[in-house]
């Protein structure tokens, strides 16, 4: 992946000495996150769904190469929150994590242990050269109708209709449920809610970086089946 994990090198010298195997990183250093994106271009056009998979399978592949896995399943957090302009639920993420920022950047940090932590780009923000055929700009309200029936929709209990829904959390928790195509996203919220007891109104559903609001179906979001859906939950 082009990228170099592990604690940094004797060069950057973060603390003025070592303990316990790996660099431990000055309080003093760490900076709140930035509220600003770094503007980028990929080395050739690239659409939303080639940006999602090369994000996918750094997420699941960067554990591999040193560091906590619980603090990679933070920081994906956080980058999803930040990509999304919610930089005060990043930051809360970051803190909650113990994680340092040395340059008030996600794309280099360090955990308590000094551990270092390195993000991509991709991972951050979408490329300048970003590919928009794709996009789905805009859902329209429905009409009270529309929504009862498809509220009624949902009560249906034949499974073999029904569309799988890969739904993973900010905690890094994964979790599979089926609903209607014509299922609203308040309808997966709710039943999401109920089946991890969680609180709906403090969910928020985000594919290929755009935020699903309330009123979308999973058909009008386009969403791809084997596609992860990130719901990140706030404190």
């Amino acid at each position: 992946m082009g990228n170099c994990f592990g604690t940094p090198p004797p060069s950057e010298d973060l603390s003025g000495g070592r303990e316990g195997g790996s660099y431990s990183v000055a309080i003093g250093r760490n900076k709140p996150l930035k509220r600003s994106k770094l503007p980028w271009n990929a080395d050739g056009p690239m659409t939303r769904g080639q940006l999602e998979s090369k994000r996918d399978e750094f997420w699941e592949t960067a554990p591999v190469f040193g560091g906590k896995i619980e603090i990679w399943n933070a920081l994906k957090a956080a980058a999803e929150a930040a990509e999304n302009l919610d930089y005060d639920l990043a930051q809360a993420i970051v803190d909650g994590a113990n994680v340092v920022l040395p340059r008030g950047v996600l794309s280099e940090c360090y955990d308590e242990l000094g551990n270092r932590y390195v993000i991509p780009d991709y991972c951050l923000s979408v490329p300048k050269n970003l590919v928009l055929e794709d996009r789905d700009d805009f859902v329209p309200p429905k009409k009270d109708s529309q929504r009862r029936q498809d509220n009624d929709n949902d009560d249906d209990d034949d499974d073999d209709h029904k569309f799988p829904l890969k739904l993973r959390l900010s905690t890094g928790k994964e979790i599979r449920m089926k609903f209607k195509e014509t299922s609203t996203i308040a309808q997966v919220k709710r039943d999401l809610a109920e089946k991890e007891e969680l609180d709906a109104g403090a969910m928020r559903l985000f594919f290929s970086g755009q935020l699903l609001v309330d009123k979308a179906t999973i058909q009008s979001c386009k969403i791809t089946k084997g596609y992860v859906v990130q719901v990140i939950v706030a404190q």
